[in-house]
């Protein structure tokens, strides 16, 4: 937590920002306390595994605040006095489209205590990730929101706007005309991944769990080109992020809504990044088998003097040691192994390549790929043999994560590390370092990207992270 809270200081330090609404931490408990750079978190949760909410203010405006409501880990509010003024502000985070409706009237009937109590005359802001789109147009909703929404409206929409005639309140971004990027939260998400890519200078990024309904390829901005594919906009999802390299593209695969992939030619090497998103450990096996199927089929349909990078999550852990594995895997893994961990030391084996970053023995911290309260989990990236064998470094570094909901921006609810080596790319007279990272936003996962930090004489060389 407190690398997660160093990396919202610093995001707020940077972008200015005097007070932000935060969900889906995953934070259990109820505390105040500094993240330093001047930034003090207030938040509540009951469970290390889901919901949480938190507000963080500058430390000036810290000692301004008279009281804060911990009403639930979906609900809570601080109220403080600036210049006079009473400002009252409120996080929420609600249920998902698929959860009960019990759990949603809960939530907004404790979203309709927490405004009701609030005296007359008092500011409020809400800043919330609603999980549900309003819609373009206000015919007949005209007092509380205005005509640039985004698509259709949604249950979770008529939701809000119910609650806003409700509390004499406005969905404030609806009123203003911009370009879509700057009222769609997809495409807001899409423009905050092209600045990320931009500012860490990444060439190559695949991204899983898009939740992207279609099979497009679209500019995001900073020339950056997004190809992706999804069947349903509630579930799955995979895409690939290209910048100089999207000229070079010379065939796309879209398999299914978890595995796609990129055939480009760089510097007269045939690369292929395959994107892939595996079931999660609750899902049932036929769709497990499923999804390795179809990766087993893009990888056994690559020839072999091709180069292969495999950017996924693979919602598993092939767990510390590697007796009986030693030609796929390294001793330094993280925990036990679970089955979705063997298939992919399985998947290794078959397709001769390596979980590249159980190779390296470095402190937990430079291992761990996903953290989220006392969970730690290690995801698994893959280079083809021989390539595996020239890796000579391996360290992992966190990375920020954010989204955008509404006219709010809410960071990272969950710490992910990247995984950093090292690999001389043959044939190339050029040298590159590229890194890769595995990065989820919500709603979204950046599982692999390329950092080009220089150009040099010699061997190409790949970071992977």
């Amino acid at each position: 937590m407190t690398g997660k809270g160093r990396e919202l200081a610093d995001m707020m330090e940077r972008r200015k920002v005097d007070i932000l609404c935060v969900q889906e931490t995953r934070w259990k408990g109820s505390k105040a306390r500094s993240i330093g750079a001047g930034f003090k978190l207030f938040y509540y949760g009951v469970d290390s595994k889901r919901n949480g909410v938190g507000v963080v203010l500058k430390e000036e405006f810290g000692r301004n605040v008279l009281e804060v409501k911990r009403v639930s880990d979906r609900v809570m509010s601080l109220k403080l006095e600036i210049e006079g003024v009473m400002l009252n502000v409120v996080s929420g985070y609600a249920p998902h489209v698929g959860c009960q409706l019990e759990e949603k009237e809960r939530f907004w009937s404790e979203l309709d205590e927490v405004i009701e109590s609030i005296p007359t005359g008092g500011r409020v802001v809400i800043g919330a990730d609603f999980n549900g789109h309003v819609g373009e147009g206000n015919t007949g909703d005209e007092e509380v929101m205005g005509k640039f929404g985004v698509k259709e409206r949604n249950l979770e929409g008529q939701m809000v706007v119910d609650f806003a005639k409700r509390m004499d309140m406005a969905v404030v971004n609806t009123y203003f005309q911009k370009r879509e990027e700057h009222r769609d939260i997809l495409t807001g998400k899409c423009r905050e991944l092209a600045d990320m890519m931009e500012r860490r200078k990444v060439d190559i990024l695949c991204v899983q769990e898009t939740k992207w309904k279609g099979s497009k390829a679209r500019s995001i901005g900073a020339g950056f080109k997004l190809s992706h594919y999804g069947v349903d906009s509630k579930r799955n999802g995979v895409g690939v992020v290209l910048k100089e390299f999207g000229r070079n593209v010379l065939e796309v695969k879209r398999v299914s809504d978890r595995v796609m992939s990129l055939k480009l030619e760089t510097e007269g090497v045939m690369l292929n990044v395959v994107s892939g998103y595996a079931p999660q450990v609750g899902c049932e096996l036929e769709e497990k088998e499923r999804f390795w199927s179809e990766l087993d089929e893009v990888i056994e349909s690559i020839p072999m003097d091709e180069r292969v990078v495999i950017g996924a999550d693979f919602n598993g852990h092939a767990g510390e040691g590697n007796t009986g594995d030693e030609e796929v895997m390294g001793k330094f893994g993280v925990k036990e192994r679970n089955l979705e961990g063997q298939m992919v030391v399985d998947f290794a084996k078959r397709m001769d390549m390596a979980v590249v970053n159980t190779y390296f023995q470095k402190r937990e911290e430079h291992r761990v790929t996903y953290k989220s309260g006392g969970r730690s989990t290690q995801d698994v990236v893959y280079l083809c043999a021989p390539t595996s064998t020239l890796v000579s470094h391996s360290m992992l570094l966190p990375l920020l994560k954010i989204s955008v909901n509404h006219s709010h921006v809410h960071p990272l609810s969950k710490v992910h590390y990247h995984l950093s080596f090292k690999v001389p790319f043959l044939n190339s007279k050029l040298a590159h370092h590229l890194l890769i990272t595995c990065v989820p936003l919500t709603n979204m996962s950046i599982k692999i990207c390329f950092y080009h930090h220089s150009l040099t004489h010699g061997n190409t060389l790949y970071h992977l992270i």
